[in-house]
């Protein structure tokens, strides 16, 4: 630098002096505001003693007073800061731009917001004031190509309709029905098709997108966009909804749906390839008790197998639904006349499996390879675009679903009569009716469309304690079971002619229009018929789990009519994604599939999926908040093995074990439901499912500690001498236990653990709510679980079936890391 040239000045000291007033007075004042609105006064109980005596007037005046300034106190440091109509919105009304647009609030709060933004002078902006951003161009751009387009087409289409010489008249015939061959996914508008290209939108999906996280666009789930999980906290309120009070609801059409039909004895035979009944019993399922299932007034849910007699994989769980008989004429006796007929003059019956759609493409090709190789008359038809589903459960789900629900009448004597389903799902007046419906059954009418109800009113159902007597004789005689008409959703014709009825939302809102205030616009005979099946089944634990089948053009207008359906505890209905669908499983102890059962195919490729979406999680922190847990090098004495710490290695467990043999001997899965926790016996053909049997447990710490996913899980070769320790009799030496592995929280020394007694990982863990506690779901080797003499490699011994040793007792050590362990016990679910 020149030394002629002046030196810059120096910049203002940023601090100001002692003298200037402070910047921060206006915050001083808004701080010591709240201060005083969150100050609650209080008297002393001087006065109430003096004399060494209780006065009791003067004792309960004193409590008085300060309940009161207590009462007040929160009602004024509520609304401290709650200066402006936006700021009173609750959580899952708030919108990032609500103070800017008053047509964000509600309806209550737009007036107030008005006057408040015109006070303030704030800048508003409409979309017709409003300058187009760049990607707002781009969309304007390309729906203006759009109607060019459009406008071409319907140039074309007149000119086609020009009237032109007959030369004769060509009757087609009907379409005939696509058996054999997968499904393509509806054709959408233009607007929305580049998006699903490489996936498919639920019904629901401009709902969810805005209220939900989705899956990644370049890495759908299962095919499908599904919801995440909401963007607004809700895992407390999750419990609540799903325990206390309130609904909740998801939209499950991308549940697969496969329809099968032919005669009653071949779709009998075709079950029991897939191990339909096997766990129930052949007699129990099959016989005289199954009956009620056979003829359409029941559901059947239970695990699908593998058709291969000789292998002991499992599929994954399904619902199977049968077809109930036509009784139109003769509607006093049972299920006299017969279904549909063939060619050949054998009478049909209609089945639907309602599968997973992790586990739908390996039965499908179970189910081709099996009808193709035995030459079945049993035709087998892809539905999962055709008919769509919702699921809900909770305290409420019954009111909300009665005011959403409402049944059309055939005619005049099918409503006054109390045997159709209809009738019986209007008749009930109180949700303790509904919940106390026989254990699966189904109910099988037609409904109206829910947009002419819209906006509902609240349920005439409402919570009582008891059931009237009229509702009590109903359930237990259950007419149904004699009576049940056949299921218009099983009817293609019926689906279709109800999709092609459905009018738009802009008729609609013109017959809401020209109705007479407050009321209903009139039904019409041309308004569609909604032929739904609903059933429900009780998990151990959780609350009435509800399942609505209909067609998938109508999933969309009953989920926004569920939603809008308001509660008598206050509120609606509340939507779930799939981790709220596994938060409530967790909660009441049962696991979830597919990702609580990783011996099925299912269950691999969803941990495969978790696993790299855990992975890349912290990467999407910045770097201040990233943690990047590295693979666990495990260097100690007894355990030499590496595992990465964002999944659940089978293949490095297997290899601790000496049992690898490449993919072949990864684990298969076993059914939880044929297990029990105090005998073998229940244990199906034990011999078969010995070599690599894995079987879902439930863990619970003993002392602290939450179990976190991929944890690994220990048994404990020494178990008498922990219980010993941890037990009510364990002798102190100075406050400890009188043994330095286990300490008074339940740690243990990782020198202690051996890999050899390495047995499996934690798929499902955290704090349960319900509970109050640690708790995880587990999958684990079942022959290193119970057995302690038992050699993978001595063959002859397992497949003897001989005794194979003793029951161990059911305590294991619970690693998440290198560095410590936890004690927990263990059991089947």
């Amino acid at each position: 630098m020149n030394s002629s040239s002046k030196p810059s000045p120096r910049p203002p000291p940023k601090r100001k002096s002692a003298g200037e007033p402070a910047a921060s007075d206006h915050g001083r004042r808004k701080w010591q505001k709240i201060h005083d609105l969150r100050k609650i006064a209080a008297q002393t109980t001087d006065k109430a003693f003096a004399g060494g005596e209780i006065d009791v007037d003067k004792f309960i005046n004193a409590r008085e007073f300060e309940i009161k300034a207590l009462e007040t106190g929160l009602i004024n440091s509520k609304k401290a800061l709650n200066t402006r109509a936006f700021q009173e919105v609750p959580r899952d009304m708030k919108r990032r731009t609500g103070s800017h647009n008053v047509k964000r609030l509600p309806k209550r709060l737009r007036s107030r917001a008005t006057a408040e933004m015109a006070e303030d002078n704030t800048p508003t902006k409409t979309s017709r004031t409003r300058k187009p951003s760049g990607h707002q161009r781009l969309r304007l751009a390309i729906a203006e190509r759009l109607r060019s387009l459009n406008r071409k087409s319907k140039a074309r289409l007149e000119d086609s309709k020009k009237p032109v010489e007959k030369q004769g008249l060509v009757i087609t015939r009907q379409a005939r029905i696509k058996t054999g061959t997968l499904q393509a996914p509806p054709r959408e508008p233009s607007e929305f098709r580049r998006r699903q290209k490489n996936k498919t939108w639920l019904p629901t999906h401009l709902f969810h997108a805005k209220r939900a996280h989705m899956t990644p666009p370049e890495n759908p789930l299962w095919g499908f966009a599904i919801p995440i999980t909401p963007t607004i906290k809700c895992h407390r309120r999750t419990h609540r909804v799903g325990c206390t009070r309130g609904a909740i609801a998801w939209d499950t059409s991308y549940m697969s749906m496969i329809g099968l039909r032919g005669a009653e004895e071949a779709l009998k035979d075709t079950l029991k390839t897939f191990g339909v009944g096997a766990a129930d019993g052949e007699r129990r399922l099959w016989g005289p008790p199954g009956r009620k299932w056979l003829n359409g007034t029941r559901i059947w849910e239970g695990w699908l197998q593998k058709s291969d007699p000789q292998s002991s994989a499992i599929i994954g769980p399904a619902t199977i639904i049968w077809s109930a008989y036509t009784d139109t004429e003769n509607r006093g006796q049972k299920f006299k006349r017969p279904g549909k007929l063939n060619l050949n003059g054998r009478e049909q019956k209609g089945v639907f499996v309602r599968i997973h759609p992790s586990a739908f493409h390996q039965f499908w090709e179970e189910l081709q390879y099996f009808t193709a190789s035995r030459k079945s008359d049993v035709t087998v038809e892809d539905l999962r675009f055709e008919i769509g589903s919702i699921e809900i459960t909770g305290p409420a789900a019954c009111e909300a679903l009665a005011g959403s629900l409402l049944p059309l009448q055939a005619n005049e004597a099918e409503s006054s009569s109390t045997s159709s389903p209809g009738a019986i799902w209007a008749s009930f007046s109180s949700s303790r009716s509904f919940n106390n419906l026989p254990t699966r059954s189904l109910l099988s009418f037609n409904i109206r469309d829910p947009r002419l109800r819209m906006p509902p009113h609240v349920s005439k159902t409402v919570h009582v304690p008891d059931i009237n007597d009229r509702d009590l004789h109903l359930l237990s005689q259950w007419p149904l079971d004699n009576m049940q008409l056949s299921h218009d959703i099983f009817d293609r014709e019926s689906r279709q002619e109800c999709s092609r009825a459905l009018p738009s939302q802009k008729s609609i809102n013109r017959r809401k229009s020209q109705a007479k205030p407050g009321s209903y616009p009139e039904s019409l005979p041309t308004d569609p018929k909604i032929p739904i099946l609903i059933y429900g089944d009780r998990k151990p634990g959780q609350s009435l789990l509800w399942t609505i089948l209909l067609p998938w053009s109508c999933v969309r207008p009953v989920w926004y009519s569920i939603m809008a359906q308001p509660l008598s505890t206050g509120g609606t209905s509340f939507f779930g994604g799939l981790f709220e669908k596994r938060q409530i499983a967790f909660e009441c102890g049962s696991p979830w599939f597919p990702g609580d059962f990783l011996g099925t195919n299912a269950g691999r490729v969803w941990s495969e999926w978790d696993a790299q979406e855990r992975k890349q999680e912290p990467h999407n922190r910045s770097k201040a908040y990233r943690k990047l847990p590295k693979k666990e090098n495990i260097n100690s004495a007894n355990r030499k093995s590496t595992c990465s710490g964002w999944g659940c290695d089978w293949e490095q467990l297997l290899r601790c074990l000496g049992v690898w043999k490449g993919t072949n001997s990864l684990p298969c899965q076993i059914p939880h439901d044929s297990l029990s926790n105090k005998s073998l016996s229940a244990l199906p053909s034990i011999s078969r499912f010995l070599d690599n049997a894995l079987v879902a447990v439930k863990v619970f710490p003993v002392a602290k500690g939450i179990p976190v996913i991929g944890a690994r899980i220990y048994r404990l070769a020494n178990a008498e001498e922990y219980i010993k320790e941890r037990g009510p009799n364990a002798k102190k030496v100075s406050g400890r236990s009188r043994s330095s592995i286990v300490n008074d929280n339940g740690l243990i020394e990782t020198n202690a653990l051996q890999d050899v007694d390495w047995i499996g990982f934690i798929t499902s863990g955290g704090f349960n709510l319900k509970e109050g506690m640690g708790m995880g779901i587990g999958n684990v080797l079942l022959w290193r679980a119970l057995w302690q003499d038992v050699d993978p490699a001595d063959t002859k011994r397992t497949k003897q079936g001989t005794t194979v040793g003793a029951v161990q007792t059911h305590l294991i050590a619970i690693c998440a890391g290198p560095c410590s362990a936890r004690l927990a016990r263990w059991e089947f679910v």
